[in-house]
């Protein structure tokens, strides 16, 4: 495409603001018209200039997603669900992007959900996961399912009292995957990381009356030992037929 001796980067930036402006504008109406086009226009800029989409248009957008002001938390997130519905259409390049985001929405999630009010910040992040979990590949939902799960295990002690709000979290996230290969496979990394862990247990611990320090390392292993062991069992009660389908784990489950 030529561009009237324009660089790339001078044309798209203009681009850019006129799309970021639509994104924003707080008149429902054109919001909602214009979504799809914007949608459609950083996705075509993803597919020709994947470094200038990262720099003048997704950046942008997804700066204030952890900022410590709520107002600009809460657009930054309400704009994203904007484009997210038409981000996850066959031919949209935009959900890879989402789901490296993907983290820091679950974490902004986390803070939420302990609330007694169910904010709109809460809200938007629910429709952020729920769409990403669904329409992404299973590989990359896999690794998000993963990694949040065992981010929250290595919490330190004092955030115990967190630990409902985590497992729930991560429950919710899972209710959310559309493939229940997927929810499997994420059942069985998490036994076999049990697993591995509970391998390398001090048995002199096992039944011990000793008292283990606060923040200590052996208190630090029984926690994460602990919250995997939670989880596991939860997933099999929420999530039986996708988790327990293959004999071999549902005695690996029983030995762990």
């Amino acid at each position: 495409m030529s561009l009237g001796g324009w660089t790339a980067q001078r044309y798209y930036k203009l681009i850019a603001l006129q799309v970021l402006s639509l994104l924003t504008n707080t008149d429902q109406s054109i919001s909602r018209q214009y979504s799809r086009v914007c949608a459609a226009t950083m996705s075509c800029v993803s597919t020709a200039h994947p470094d200038l989409m990262h720099q003048l248009f997704w950046q942008p957008l997804t700066c204030d997603i952890l900022s410590t002001s709520s107002d600009k938390q809460e657009v930054c997130l309400k704009t994203l669900c904007k484009i997210i519905f038409f981000a996850a259409e066959p031919r949209s390049h935009l959900l890879p992007l989402c789901m490296q985001i993907l983290p820091d929405i679950f974490s902004v999630y986390l803070q939420n959900k302990s609330s007694v009010v169910v904010t709109d910040t809460r809200l938007y992040c629910e429709e952020l996961l729920s769409t990403c979990l669904q329409f992404s590949s299973n590989q990359s939902v896999s690794n998000f399912l993963y990694d949040i799960a065992t981010t929250s295990a290595t919490l330190s002690a004092d955030v115990l009292t967190a630990e409902d709000t985590h497992s729930a979290a991560i429950l919710f996230c899972v209710s959310k995957v559309s493939e229940s290969s997927v929810v499997q496979k994420f059942f069985i990394q998490l036994l076999e990381k049990l697993s591995s862990l509970m391998s390398h247990l001090n048995p002199n611990m096992v039944g011990s009356s000793t008292s283990i320090e606060n923040n200590s390392p052996e208190l630090s292993g029984l926690l994460i030992k602990y919250r995997l062991m939670s989880l596991l069992s939860t997933l099999c009660e929420t999530e039986s037929k996708a988790c327990l389908q293959h004999p071999q784990y549902i005695i690996k489950f029983i030995k762990v």
